[in-house]
C-alpha cells in the first residue's frame, strides 16, 4: 500500500506530519510514503531541487515516525512528479528535471517514483488540452523512457 499526499518544498506541512505519525502510531506498515512535489505556489522554482528537497523531508518524517535509519525511511519514501507544465504558472518539471530526480530516487532506492500521468507525456498539439499533454517541448514518452530505468 503506497499513502500519496501533497507537500511543501522541505517536505510534508504539518497534516502530513501528522498522518506519517499517526500511521506509525497505529502500526500501519506501508510500502511507501509519497508525496507530490508539485503545485508549490511559488512560481518559477528548480523543480528538480525541489523535488529533492521534498522527499528528503519525507525521509526525516519517516525516519521519526517509525524510528528508521535514513536509508531504511528513503526506502519508504517516493514521489509521483508532474512531467511538464503544472497547474501553477511558471512551474516546469524540464524532463533534466525528471532526468535528475529519477537519478537521485535510484541513489536512495526509494519506494516509488512515478509521474502525473501517462497521457501527458507528450507534447501539445493545437488545441489540445492541458491535461492531455505537457504543455513543454518533448519527444512522446520522453517521461516514461526515463522512467523504466527505474529499479528501485
Amino acid at each position: 500500500m503506497y499513502v500519496t499526499f501533497g507537500t511543501t518544498t522541505s517536505g510534508p506541512d504539518a497534516n502530513g506530519k501528522d498522518l506519517v505519525r499517526r500511521g506509525a502510531a497505529s502500526g500501519v506498515d506501508v510500502d511507501g510514503w509519497t508525496v507530490m512535489p508539485f503545485d508549490f505556489g511559488q512560481g518559477s522554482l528548480d523543480m528538480a531541487a525541489a523535488t529533492k528537497s521534498a522527499v528528503d523531508g519525507l525521509k526525516n518524517t519517516v525516519a521519526s515516525a517509525y524510528g528508521l535509519s535514513s536509508d531504511a525511511a528513503y526506502r519508504k519514501s517516493g514521489f509521483s512528479s508532474m512531467n511538464g507544465k503544472t497547474d501553477v504558472a511558471g512551474e516546469t518539471v524540464t524532463l533534466d528535471n525528471f532526468t535528475s530526480v529519477v537519478s537521485y530516487a535510484k541513489s536512495h532506492h526509494l519506494a516509488r517514483v512515478s509521474f502525473w500521468s501517462l497521457n501527458r507525456d507528450r507534447a501539445c498539439g493545437s488545441g489540445t488540452d492541458a491535461d492531455a499533454c505537457s504543455g513543454i517541448n518533448q519527444g512522446t514518452y520522453d517521461f516514461t523512457k526515463v522512467l523504466a530505468g527505474y529499479t528501485g
